[in-house]
C-alpha cells in the first residue's frame, strides 16, 4: 500500500510541474506505427489538427524516453516532413542529439541515429544552422559505426563545407567500409556546395 502512496505523490508531482508525457491517441499510435510505410504531412496534421499542432505533437512524442522506441522514432523521422515549421523541429532535434550524445544502448544509438539523419533531411531542406556542422562532427568519432555512417550522411546534407576537413581525417582513419563509403558520398556532395 505504501508503493501506491508512493506513485501517487510522484504522479500528482509529475503533473504539478508538467512533466506528464504526451498522451498518444490510437489514431496517431496507427499513423506513427505502419510497417510498410511512411506517414506524410498530411497524415500527421489530419491526427493532430493541423500543421502546428503536429509539430508540437510530434516534438513531445520524439522526446518521451517512456513512449515506444519505434513510436518516439516515427515522430523524430516526422520532424524532418516541417522544414518551414519554424525552430522547434530543428531545436527538437538538436537537444535530442545533444541527450544522447553518449549512447550506447541499442535504442538510445537508433534515437541518436534517427535524430541526426533527421537533422540532415530538414537541412537538405533549407533550414541548416550555422551551428549544425559542428555539432555533428563530433559524431564522426562515435563508437558505433552506424551513427559514424549517419552523421557522414547528414553532413553531406548539411552542404557545410567547414565539414570538409574532419571528413578527411576520419576517412584516413576508419577502418569500415560502411563508413568510408557514406564519408567518401559527402565528401563529393560537400565538394559542389558552395563555400560556407
Amino acid at each position: 500500500m505504501r508503493w501506491l502512496g508512493a506513485v501517487l505523490v510522484l504522479g500528482i508531482a509529475a503533473t504539478a510541474r508538467g512533466d506528464q508525457p504526451p498522451v498518444i491517441t490510437q489514431q496517431a499510435t496507427v499513423t506513427l506505427t505502419p510497417i510498410d510505410s511512411l506517414a506524410s504531412t498530411g497524415d500527421y496534421n489530419t491526427v493532430f489538427g493541423g500543421s502546428a499542432e503536429a509539430i508540437s505533437q510530434l516534438s513531445a512524442i520524439a522526446q518521451d524516453a517512456s513512449a515506444d522506441v519505434g513510436v518516439q522514432l516515427r515522430a523524430i523521422r516526422g520532424l524532418s516532413d516541417y522544414p518551414a515549421g519554424g525552430t522547434l523541429p530543428h531545436d527538437t532535434l538538436v537537444g535530442i542529439i545533444g541527450t544522447n550524445a553518449n549512447a550506447r544502448t541499442g535504442s538510445t544509438v537508433l534515437i541518436l541515429r534517427a535524430a541526426i539523419e533527421a537533422l540532415g533531411a530538414l537541412a537538405a531542406g533549407g533550414h541548416a544552422q550555422p551551428t549544425d556542422a559542428n555539432l555533428l562532427i563530433g559524431h564522426l568519432n562515435d563508437s558505433s559505426r552506424d551513427v559514424r555512417a549517419t552523421t557522414a550522411r547528414a553532413l553531406g546534407e548539411l552542404c557545410d563545407t567547414s565539414a570538409i576537413n574532419p571528413l578527411r581525417v576520419r576517412f584516413g582513419g576508419e577502418q569500415t567500409a560502411q563508413v568510408k563509403l557514406a564519408i567518401s558520398e559527402a565528401l563529393r556532395v560537400l565538394e559542389t556546395c558552395a563555400p560556407s
